[in-house]
Protein backbone atom coordinates (compact mmCIF):
# COMPACT_ATOMS: atom_id res chain seq x y z
CA UNK A 1 0.00 0.00 0.00
CA UNK A 2 2.85 2.37 0.91
CA UNK A 3 4.64 1.50 -2.33
CA UNK A 4 1.52 2.31 -4.36
CA UNK A 5 1.11 5.61 -2.50
CA UNK A 6 4.73 6.53 -3.30
CA UNK A 7 4.22 5.77 -6.98
CA UNK A 8 1.03 7.85 -7.20
CA UNK A 9 2.67 10.73 -5.32
CA UNK A 10 5.65 10.60 -7.68
CA UNK A 11 3.37 10.72 -10.74
CA UNK A 12 1.39 13.69 -9.38
CA UNK A 13 4.57 15.60 -8.54
CA UNK A 14 5.95 14.86 -12.01
CA UNK A 15 2.79 16.18 -13.64
CA UNK A 16 2.85 19.34 -11.52
CA UNK A 17 6.52 19.93 -12.35
CA UNK A 18 5.92 19.41 -16.06
CA UNK A 19 2.92 21.76 -16.04
CA UNK A 20 4.80 24.44 -14.11
CA UNK A 21 7.70 24.27 -16.55
CA UNK A 22 5.37 24.37 -19.55
CA UNK A 23 3.84 27.65 -18.39
CA UNK A 24 7.21 29.32 -18.92
CA UNK A 25 8.15 27.28 -21.98
CA UNK A 26 5.76 28.36 -24.74
CA UNK A 27 7.87 28.47 -27.84
CA UNK A 28 8.12 29.70 -31.39
CA UNK A 29 9.45 26.80 -33.42
CA UNK A 30 10.26 26.30 -37.06
CA UNK A 31 12.24 23.72 -39.00
CA UNK A 32 14.70 24.32 -41.79
CA UNK A 33 14.25 21.54 -44.34
CA UNK A 34 15.84 20.32 -47.53
CA UNK A 35 13.46 21.12 -50.40
CA UNK A 36 11.57 18.69 -52.58
CA UNK A 37 11.74 18.96 -56.39
CA UNK A 38 8.53 21.02 -56.39
CA UNK A 39 9.93 23.43 -53.80
CA UNK A 40 13.21 23.70 -55.74
CA UNK A 41 11.29 24.64 -58.87
CA UNK A 42 9.35 27.32 -56.97
CA UNK A 43 12.56 28.62 -55.41
CA UNK A 44 14.26 28.76 -58.81
CA UNK A 45 11.30 30.64 -60.28
CA UNK A 46 11.47 33.16 -57.42
CA UNK A 47 15.25 33.44 -57.90
CA UNK A 48 14.86 34.12 -61.63
CA UNK A 49 12.24 36.81 -61.03
CA UNK A 50 14.49 38.54 -58.51
CA UNK A 51 17.47 38.30 -60.85
CA UNK A 52 15.49 39.75 -63.75
CA UNK A 53 14.75 42.81 -61.62
CA UNK A 54 18.35 43.13 -60.41
CA UNK A 55 20.26 42.28 -63.56
CA UNK A 56 18.08 44.21 -66.01
CA UNK A 57 19.41 43.52 -69.49
CA UNK A 58 20.99 40.17 -68.74
CA UNK A 59 19.58 37.41 -70.94
CA UNK A 60 17.11 35.08 -69.16
CA UNK A 61 18.98 32.00 -70.44
CA UNK A 62 22.21 33.32 -68.91
CA UNK A 63 20.48 33.97 -65.57
CA UNK A 64 18.88 30.51 -65.64
CA UNK A 65 22.30 28.95 -66.27
CA UNK A 66 23.76 30.80 -63.28
CA UNK A 67 20.83 29.67 -61.11
CA UNK A 68 21.17 26.05 -62.22
CA UNK A 69 24.90 26.03 -61.52
CA UNK A 70 24.20 27.48 -58.06
CA UNK A 71 21.67 24.75 -57.24
CA UNK A 72 24.02 21.98 -58.33
CA UNK A 73 26.95 23.42 -56.39
CA UNK A 74 24.89 23.93 -53.23
CA UNK A 75 23.06 20.58 -53.41
CA UNK A 76 21.79 19.55 -49.97
CA UNK A 77 23.38 22.38 -47.99
CA UNK A 78 23.74 22.04 -44.23
CA UNK A 79 20.63 22.75 -42.13
CA UNK A 80 22.61 23.66 -39.01
CA UNK A 81 24.27 26.86 -37.91
CA UNK A 82 21.71 29.43 -39.07
CA UNK A 83 21.40 32.24 -36.50
CA UNK A 84 17.88 33.26 -35.40
CA UNK A 85 17.02 36.24 -33.16
CA UNK A 86 13.78 37.16 -31.41
CA UNK A 87 12.84 39.19 -28.34
CA UNK A 88 16.42 39.45 -27.09
CA UNK A 89 17.03 35.70 -27.51
CA UNK A 90 19.38 33.80 -29.78
CA UNK A 91 19.23 30.29 -31.20
CA UNK A 92 21.18 28.36 -33.82
CA UNK A 93 19.47 25.81 -36.05
CA UNK A 94 20.56 22.33 -34.98
CA UNK A 95 21.49 19.31 -37.14
CA UNK A 96 17.77 18.68 -37.78
CA UNK A 97 17.21 22.32 -38.75
CA UNK A 98 15.17 23.10 -35.63
CA UNK A 99 14.99 26.68 -34.37
CA UNK A 100 13.20 27.17 -31.03
CA UNK A 101 12.77 30.48 -29.23
CA UNK A 102 10.78 31.44 -26.09
CA UNK A 103 7.46 32.98 -27.07
CA UNK A 104 7.24 36.49 -25.61
CA UNK A 105 4.11 37.94 -27.23
CA UNK A 106 0.43 36.96 -27.32
CA UNK A 107 -0.54 37.96 -30.86
CA UNK A 108 -1.01 35.18 -33.40
CA UNK A 109 1.13 37.20 -35.77
CA UNK A 110 4.82 37.65 -36.34
CA UNK A 111 7.35 38.54 -39.00
CA UNK A 112 10.24 36.52 -40.38
CA UNK A 113 13.10 38.65 -41.67
CA UNK A 114 15.92 37.12 -43.69
CA UNK A 115 19.00 39.30 -44.02
CA UNK A 116 22.72 38.73 -43.38
CA UNK A 117 23.32 41.79 -41.19
CA UNK A 118 21.40 44.04 -38.80
CA UNK A 119 22.47 46.88 -36.53
CA UNK A 120 21.49 48.07 -33.08
CA UNK A 121 20.19 51.55 -32.32
CA UNK A 122 21.29 52.55 -28.82
CA UNK A 123 19.49 55.19 -26.78
CA UNK A 124 22.11 55.46 -24.02
CA UNK A 125 25.50 53.78 -23.89
CA UNK A 126 24.79 50.01 -23.93
CA UNK A 127 20.97 50.34 -23.85
CA UNK A 128 19.34 49.27 -27.13
CA UNK A 129 16.31 51.21 -28.31
CA UNK A 130 15.55 48.94 -31.27
CA UNK A 131 17.09 46.89 -34.05
CA UNK A 132 17.46 48.24 -37.57
CA UNK A 133 17.80 46.81 -41.05
CA UNK A 134 20.69 47.59 -43.32
CA UNK A 135 18.89 49.00 -46.36
CA UNK A 136 19.46 47.67 -49.92
CA UNK A 137 21.53 50.74 -50.83
CA UNK A 138 24.15 49.29 -48.49
CA UNK A 139 24.15 46.14 -50.67
CA UNK A 140 22.58 44.06 -47.91
CA UNK A 141 19.67 41.96 -49.30
CA UNK A 142 16.48 41.75 -47.24
CA UNK A 143 13.31 39.65 -47.37
CA UNK A 144 10.41 40.21 -44.94
CA UNK A 145 7.45 37.88 -44.47
CA UNK A 146 4.32 38.34 -42.36
CA UNK A 147 2.80 35.24 -40.75
CA UNK A 148 -0.71 35.37 -39.29
CA UNK A 149 -2.45 32.43 -37.61
CA UNK A 150 -6.09 32.54 -38.64
CA UNK A 151 -9.18 30.53 -37.84
CA UNK A 152 -12.12 29.43 -39.97
CA UNK A 153 -15.20 27.32 -39.30
CA UNK A 154 -15.79 24.62 -41.89
CA UNK A 155 -18.51 21.99 -42.29
CA UNK A 156 -17.63 18.34 -42.77
CA UNK A 157 -19.42 17.12 -45.93
CA UNK A 158 -20.07 13.63 -44.54
CA UNK A 159 -21.09 14.38 -40.94
CA UNK A 160 -22.26 17.97 -41.55
CA UNK A 161 -20.58 18.90 -38.30
CA UNK A 162 -18.84 22.23 -37.99
CA UNK A 163 -15.24 22.29 -36.89
CA UNK A 164 -12.56 24.90 -36.35
CA UNK A 165 -9.61 24.97 -38.72
CA UNK A 166 -6.46 26.95 -38.02
CA UNK A 167 -3.89 27.93 -40.60
CA UNK A 168 -0.97 30.24 -41.21
CA UNK A 169 -1.23 32.88 -43.91
CA UNK A 170 2.25 33.81 -45.17
CA UNK A 171 2.79 36.89 -47.32
CA UNK A 172 5.83 38.89 -48.40
CA UNK A 173 6.10 42.42 -47.04
CA UNK A 174 7.85 45.58 -48.19
CA UNK A 175 10.86 47.00 -46.36
CA UNK A 176 9.81 49.74 -43.88
CA UNK A 177 11.09 53.21 -44.66
CA UNK A 178 12.18 53.84 -41.06
CA UNK A 179 14.37 50.68 -41.16
CA UNK A 180 13.04 49.58 -37.74
CA UNK A 181 12.66 45.87 -37.11
CA UNK A 182 9.24 45.08 -35.67
CA UNK A 183 9.55 43.62 -32.13
CA UNK A 184 7.40 40.67 -33.25
CA UNK A 185 10.12 39.55 -35.67
CA UNK A 186 12.21 36.41 -35.93
CA UNK A 187 15.37 37.51 -37.74
CA UNK A 188 17.39 34.84 -39.53
CA UNK A 189 20.87 36.08 -40.33
CA UNK A 190 21.69 34.84 -43.82
CA UNK A 191 21.34 35.93 -47.41
CA UNK A 192 17.73 35.59 -48.66
CA UNK A 193 18.99 33.45 -51.57
CA UNK A 194 19.88 30.74 -49.06
CA UNK A 195 16.29 30.25 -47.81
CA UNK A 196 13.00 29.75 -49.60
CA UNK A 197 9.85 30.66 -47.66
CA UNK A 198 6.66 29.66 -49.52
CA UNK A 199 3.75 32.10 -49.37
CA UNK A 200 0.09 31.11 -49.05
CA UNK A 201 -1.98 29.22 -46.47
CA UNK A 202 -0.62 26.35 -44.36
CA UNK A 203 -2.50 24.22 -41.85
CA UNK A 204 -1.53 24.38 -38.18
CA UNK A 205 -2.87 23.50 -34.72
CA UNK A 206 -4.49 25.37 -31.83
CA UNK A 207 -1.51 25.54 -29.51
CA UNK A 208 0.13 28.22 -27.34
CA UNK A 209 3.37 27.07 -28.93
CA UNK A 210 3.63 28.66 -32.38
CA UNK A 211 4.70 26.02 -34.90
CA UNK A 212 5.65 27.96 -38.02
CA UNK A 213 5.55 26.54 -41.57
CA UNK A 214 8.76 24.90 -42.78
CA UNK A 215 11.53 27.02 -44.25
CA UNK A 216 13.64 25.47 -47.02
CA UNK A 217 17.41 25.72 -47.24
CA UNK A 218 18.55 26.07 -50.87
CA UNK A 219 22.08 27.42 -50.33
CA UNK A 220 24.83 28.39 -47.92
CA UNK A 221 26.19 31.47 -49.69
CA UNK A 222 28.40 33.64 -47.46
CA UNK A 223 27.05 31.88 -44.36
CA UNK A 224 30.27 32.31 -42.33
CA UNK A 225 30.29 36.06 -42.96
CA UNK A 226 26.90 36.45 -41.24
CA UNK A 227 28.33 34.74 -38.16
CA UNK A 228 31.36 37.03 -38.14
CA UNK A 229 29.24 40.18 -38.51
CA UNK A 230 26.96 39.03 -35.70
CA UNK A 231 29.85 38.83 -33.20
CA UNK A 232 29.70 42.63 -32.75
CA UNK A 233 26.16 42.52 -31.32
CA UNK A 234 26.02 38.97 -29.91
CA UNK A 235 26.45 40.27 -26.35
CA UNK A 236 22.97 41.83 -26.51
CA UNK A 237 21.21 38.46 -26.98
CA UNK A 238 20.63 35.62 -24.52
CA UNK A 239 21.29 32.12 -25.89
CA UNK A 240 18.33 29.74 -25.62
CA UNK A 241 18.84 26.94 -23.06
CA UNK A 242 17.13 23.70 -24.02
CA UNK A 243 16.74 20.70 -21.74
CA UNK A 244 16.26 17.44 -23.62
CA UNK A 245 14.61 14.47 -21.95
CA UNK A 246 14.80 11.09 -23.68
CA UNK A 247 12.14 8.44 -23.26
CA UNK A 248 13.84 5.32 -24.59
CA UNK A 249 10.84 3.00 -24.48
CA UNK A 250 8.71 5.17 -26.73
CA UNK A 251 11.75 6.67 -28.49
CA UNK A 252 10.48 10.18 -27.88
CA UNK A 253 12.37 13.33 -27.04
CA UNK A 254 10.88 16.13 -24.99
CA UNK A 255 12.62 19.47 -25.30
CA UNK A 256 11.96 22.30 -22.85
CA UNK A 257 13.29 25.85 -23.07
CA UNK A 258 14.64 26.87 -19.68
CA UNK A 259 14.87 30.64 -20.29
CA UNK A 260 12.33 32.61 -18.24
Amino acid sequence: MKETYKKVTHIILSLVTTFTTAVYSNTITTYLKHPSIEVLNSAQKDFLQQKSRDVGKQEPTQTAKTSLELNVEEMLPSLSGFIALYGGYLDYSNMDGRIALPRRHNDDKLYVIVTPTIKTKTVYKETIGHLELMLPDSNEPIKIYKLERKEEEVTDKETEKKEKVLFWTVSEETIPEDKKINPLSVVILTRPENLFIPTGDFMTTDNPNLILPNIYVVGNMEKPFSSFDFMDIKKYFEPVEIKEEKKEKKKLKQQIILNE
